[in-house]
This record gives structure tokens, C-alpha cells and sequence, in this order.
């Protein structure tokens, strides 16, 4: 993958990023201080009107969390010139993929043997 390609990526991955802070007030990777993030997260839950019961926020805040700390690795394997390689067999991963699930680190075929 060139340059270009990667700055594409790695931009469309901080803007995902910084959609969930928006969007949670969580900062998975900023912070580990998961209890003030979680207590962001239910601050806005709460602001929102959301009727979710506390263990149907806590599931939503560790599944937003993880999202964000595979976004990070992202970043971290754009950084490394690894970016857009299967994990597994190696191969390229090809664009179509990339721009629907830019954290990926896996091919469709790979994927779908996991």
C-alpha cells in the first residue's frame, strides 16, 4: 500500500475514532481510566433519555471501547507499514474491505475460517 493509500486510511480511522468520543465521551487509548469513561458514557446515556437498563450501558460501553482500542491498532499497523495485510495468509486486504471495516486485520477468506 502506498503512502496515499495509508494517509486515506489512517484519516478515515481517526475520523471513526473521534465519532465515538463524540458520540460516547469515551477515549479508549487516551485514558485508562475506565471508570471515568464509563461514567461519560452514562452521563450521556442519561442526558440522551435512553431507558437501557445499567448492564445494557455497560455492555454498550465495552463494546465501544473495544471498537476504539482495535482502531488504535489500526493506527498502530499503518505506523508499522502493515496496514491492509492479512494477519493470516499475508495477502493484501483488498480496498472494498478496508473502506466498509477499516480495522480489520483479516482477509474474507480468512475471516470467514476463523
Amino acid at each position: 500500500m502506498n503512502n496515499k493509500d495509508l494517509e486515506y486510511f489512517r484519516t478515515l480511522i481517526i475520523h471513526n475514532y473521534l465519532r465515538v468520543i463524540d458520540k460516547t465521551g469515551v477515549s479508549a487509548g487516551l485514558s485508562n481510566n475506565s471508570a471515568e469513561n464509563l461514567n461519560n458514557l452514562l452521563r450521556v446515556a442519561g442526558k440522551e433519555g435512553r431507558s437501557a437498563r445499567p448492564e445494557e450501558k455497560i455492555y454498550f460501553f465495552k463494546r465501544e471501547e473495544e471498537y476504539m482500542k482495535h482502531l488504535i491498532a489500526a493506527l498502530e499497523r499503518i505506523e508499522k507499514k502493515e496496514y491492509g495485510l492479512c494477519v493470516r495468509c499475508g495477502k493484501e486486504i483488498p480496498r472494498e474491505r478496508l473502506e466498509e471495516v477499516p480495522h480489520t486485520r483479516y482477509c474474507v477468506p480468512c475471516k470467514s475460517n476463523a
